[in-house]
C-alpha cells in the first residue's frame, strides 16, 4: 500500500456533483472506476466496468458501500484497513493511496486480486466531499504467477532428489546441447573416463572434439573405463 500526502485529485464543479463532462468519462472510461459521496461514501457513479467485475448491476448506485457490498466490511484490504475504513481516511487527510494485488472475496464467493487506487474528490473550493477509485483486476496474472513458482519449486525438488540419487549411486551424466552442438560431463563421469579438470575442455566443446576423443583415446585407459562400468554411450553420429 502507498500514501500519497500530495497526490493528484477530481475536482467537481459544484458540491452537489460531478460535472456531465466528469460523469460521461468516467462511465466510458475501459477501466473499473467507483465514485462515492459523503461520510457514507454513498455510491454516486459505478462505471459498467466496475460492475462487471464484482457482478453486480446499477442498482447499487444511491446506496452507502457498506450496504452495496457488504462483504467487504470484514476484509482488510491494505495495513489493517478495510475498504470502508481507508475511505474514510481519505475523507479525512485528502490524501490518496494505492494498493497492489489486494485479494477480496465477493458475495458470490468469487475471490479476485484487485489493483486499485482511490483518490480524494474535492468541490471548487478545495473540500473532500468523496473519493473515487480506479481499479484493475489482477486475478488472472497473480493466479498465472503462482502456477508459475509452484511448478518452479517442484522442479527444483526434483532436480535436488535426482541429485542425491546420482551421488548415492554414483552415477555420472552428461549433456548434449544440439544448438551449440555441445557437451557437458559432471565430475563423475570425468572420474569415471579418467578426465582431469586440466584436460576436460578437449573431451567438452563441439563434435569434431568428442570424436577426438572416441577415436584417439577409446584404446587406451577410457576404453578399459567404458568396459568396467554400466554407462552406455549413445551410438551415434555427431554432426555440426
Amino acid at each position: 500500500m502507498t500514501d500519497r500526502s500530495s497526490s493528484p485529485h477530481v475536482t467537481e464543479s459544484s458540491s452537489s456533483g460531478a460535472s456531465p463532462s466528469l460523469r460521461a468519462l468516467f462511465l466510458q472510461a475501459p477501466v473499473a472506476i467507483l465514485m462515492t459521496r459523503g461520510p457514507a461514501h454513498v455510491i454516486e457513479l459505478a462505471n459498467p466496468a466496475l460492475l462487471r467485475i464484482v457482478g453486480r448491476d446499477a442498482s447499487v448506485v444511491g446506496l452507502p458501500l457498506a450496504e452495496a457490498f457488504p462483504e467487504l466490511e470484514g476484509q482488510v484490504i491494505a495495513a489493517g484497513h478495510t475498504a470502508r475504513s481507508r475511505c474514510d481516511a481519505v475523507m479525512a487527510t485528502g490524501e490518496g493511496f494505492s494498493a497492489a494485488e489486494v485479494a477480496v472475496t465477493l458475495g458470490d464467493a468469487r475471490r479476485l486480486h484487485l489493483t486499485f487506487n482511490v483518490e480524494p474528490l474535492r468541490d471548487e473550493g478545495g473540500r473532500v466531499t468523496g473519493v473515487v477509485a480506479v481499479c484493475h483486476d489482477v486475478t488472472e496474472q497473480v493466479l498465472a504467477r503462482r502456477r508459475v513458482e509452484r511448478l518452479t519449486e517442484a522442479q527444483r525438488g526434483l532436480e535436488g532428489r535426482l541429485r542425491m540419487a546420482l551421488a548415492a549411486a554414483e552415477l555420472g551424466t552428461w549433456e548434449r546441447d544440439l544448438r551449440a552442438n555441445t557437451l557437458t560431463w559432471d565430475d563423475t563421469t570425468k572420474r569415471t573416463l579418467g578426465m582431469s579438470p586440466a584436460n576436460a575442455g578437449l573431451f567438452i566443446g563441439a563434435s569434431g572434439a568428442l570424436s577426438g576423443f572416441l577415436g584417439v583415446t577409446i584404446g587406451g585407459v577410457v576404453a578399459d573405463r567404458l568396459r568396467r562400468t554400466t554407462i552406455r554411450c549413445p551410438q551415434e553420429k555427431l554432426s555440426a
